[in-house]
């Protein structure tokens, strides 16, 4: 896999293709988040798609970051624990269970 630096219809055109190469079923559903490029590329890509959001319990950290006024790397820890919060919330709901 690769890792991409940003988020935008070209490195998500090319991560996904990425990983068609290594699906054999070719009848799938794709779940993302409400990045508007996912959508497009399954409509270019011919993939069904679906959008979810988090659970109940998922914490919008972004609310929080505004409304502190703290250091660079304390905002970033929380954003990036937010992320990890939301990605453990998908699992819980939506891939276990």
């Amino acid at each position: 896999m690769k890792a991409y630096t940003a988020k935008n219809y070209l490195t998500t055109l090319d991560f996904i293709k990425h990983i068609l190469e290594f699906c054999s079923n070719k009848d799938f559903e794709i779940i993302t988040d409400k990045m508007p490029c996912y959508k497009q590329v399954c409509k270019r890509l011919g993939i069904r798609h679906k959008h979810v959001t988090f659970g109940k319990l998922c914490v919008n950290l972004r609310k929080i970051l505004l409304k502190m006024d703290k250091s660079y790397w304390f905002r970033r820890a929380l954003y990036l624990l937010g992320l990890w919060l939301n990605m453990f919330m998908f699992y819980w709901n939506e891939v276990r269970g």
